[in-house]
C-alpha cells in the first residue's frame, strides 16, 4: 500500500469527488458518500492507496491551512500592486 497526498478538486453534481494526487499524476472518482464529514472542495488529504484503489481517505488539516494561506498572501499582494484596470469607462 502506498501512502500519497491528494486534493479534492471538485464535487459534480453533488454526487461524485474527483481527487487529484499530482505526485503520480492520477486522477481518482469516487461517490460523496466515501469522502470523510465536512469535506469541501479544495481539501487536502493523506490518500492510501492499494493499486489503483483508495483504501483511506484522512483529512490533512495542516496542509489545507497552509495553501489556503499562501492563496491569502499571493492575493493580498497581488491586491496591493494592483493600480486599477487600464481600461477606462466613458
Amino acid at each position: 500500500m502506498m501512502k500519497h497526498e491528494g486534493v479534492l478538486d471538485r464535487i459534480v453534481d453533488g454526487k461524485f469527488a474527483t481527487l487529484l494526487v499530482e505526485e503520480i499524476g492520477e486522477e481518482y472518482t469516487l461517490d460523496v458518500s466515501e469522502l470523510p464529514d465536512g469535506s469541501k472542495e479544495g481539501m487536502w488529504f493523506f490518500i492510501t492507496l492499494s493499486g489503483d484503489k483508495i483504501v483511506s481517505l484522512e483529512m490533512n488539516n495542516k496542509k489545507t491551512t497552509d495553501v489556503e494561506n499562501r492563496v491569502e498572501e499571493q492575493l493580498t499582494r497581488m491586491r496591493a500592486k494592483s493600480k486599477g484596470s487600464r481600461f477606462k469607462r466613458k
